[in-house]
């Protein structure tokens, strides 16, 4: 079959990447992706027979129309043909939100929940939790449950989780043998999180709002000095919207020796319709197949 790719690029405030697979692929055996902050929304689909990535979209919220997170993504499960279909499998992953480790063996529903309640500021409606068998902690974070309840309502099989505790895993299972150390910086937006990895194992996590470059070198500098770490010196690896020749690469290769594009942590192919896609946009989205995927 030919393969044809459509980029409606910076349409709006879309991106789109599509393959001609995506029409005639049965929806069973695809798994789809969902990613939400308060940003934006992006969703994937892959073909789980060929674990192929046949379709990308990426929609920007408009702050000023869309004040409410849960609205934003309700209005995009009713208004996109691919999000109106029934999956194998289904994930969804809530970015941009505090979360807190806590070791394997602690287990006080009430002391985690205090825990948590001190570390966002506020009483968190639900808890939610990940466990990260690699690193041997519990992830916790606040999922609204009205999100969660929208999310449910669409695709009763979807698995939620933070966008953090996947990302871990993702950066976890690609370290395991890695010696030395890694920093992870996942831009968004509005936001950025800061992942570092030590000889296969998770030294630090923050999730850190930044609106420019400035802000990104500030809490990215200060955490590595915090850490007794040279910024300068680490080998730090990027991902989210950033280009490899784009002014904010050369102002980060400008002040820092050892700085890279992160293509992805995680095992999967994206169709031949989607060889324009700038993989490094995706890499939090496009992980979520080969964790989540059934």
């Amino acid at each position: 079959m030919m393969r044809t790719q459509v980029v409606t690029g910076e349409v709006g405030n879309q991106l789109e990447f599509k393959d001609a697979l995506t029409d005639s692929v049965a929806s069973g055996d695809c798994h789809l992706a969902m990613r939400l902050d308060k940003d934006g929304f992006q969703f994937a689909l892959f073909d789980t027979q060929s674990d192929q990535c046949i379709f990308i979209k990426s929609i920007a919220k408009d702050s000023e129309q869309e004040l409410d997170l849960v609205k934003f993504f309700e209005h995009q499960l009713s208004t996109h043909p691919l999000l109106n279909r029934d999956y194998q499998s289904v994930s969804l992953a809530l970015a941009g939100e505090p979360a807190l480790a806590v070791p394997s063996g602690f287990s006080q529903e009430e002391s985690e929940k205090k825990l948590l309640e001190l570390h966002l500021g506020h009483t968190p409606w639900q808890v939610g939790e990940e466990k990260i068998e690699m690193a041997g902690i519990r992830w916790l974070f606040e999922f609204p449950s009205v999100l969660e309840k929208a999310a449910k309502k669409r695709f009763p099989n979807v698995k939620v989780s933070t966008n953090s505790a996947w990302m871990i895993q993702s950066i976890l299972r690609k370290s395991k043998w890695s010696k030395g150390r890694s920093v992870f910086v996942d831009l968004s937006d509005s936001f950025f999180d800061l992942y570092i990895v030590n000889d296969g194992q998770l030294e630090f996590y923050n999730c850190f709002s930044a609106q420019n470059e400035t802000d990104v070198f500030y809490h990215l500098a200060n955490s590595l000095h915090q850490l007794g770490l040279n910024a300068e010196e680490e080998k730090i690896l990027i991902s989210g919207p950033i280009d490899v020749g784009g002014e904010t690469m050369r102002l980060f290769r400008k002040y820092l020796k050892n700085v890279d594009l992160n293509f992805g942590m995680d095992f999967y192919k994206l169709a031949k319709g989607l060889g324009s896609a700038k993989k490094q946009y995706f890499v939090s989205l496009l992980n979520q197949f080969v964790l989540c995927a059934s």
